[in-house]
């Protein structure tokens, strides 16, 4: 039982993690599109695939979305 509950304990650490990483990520490639420093934007995914998400920044929503390397930000209308 107790080696259930470390596997279940990393698990969780470990999907944490991927999902800080993915969100400064965002932050990143979206604060020159948006014009707002990458701390002071907020990530939501969109889908599963990490290519699309909301960033909103000063409560202006963006959509922006990646493919291959180019990154694409539009305000939200």
């Amino acid at each position: 039982m107790n080696k259930i509950f470390i596997g279940c304990m990393i698990f969780f650490a470990s999907l944490t993690s991927c999902s800080s990483v993915y969100i400064a990520n965002s932050q990143n490639e979206s604060s020159g599109l948006v014009g707002c420093h990458p701390k002071d934007i907020t990530i939501e995914k969109n889908d599963f695939s990490g290519q699309t998400w909301t960033a909103t920044c000063k409560n202006i929503k963006f959509y922006c979305s990646k493919s291959k390397d180019l990154v694409n930000c539009k305000e939200a209308k």
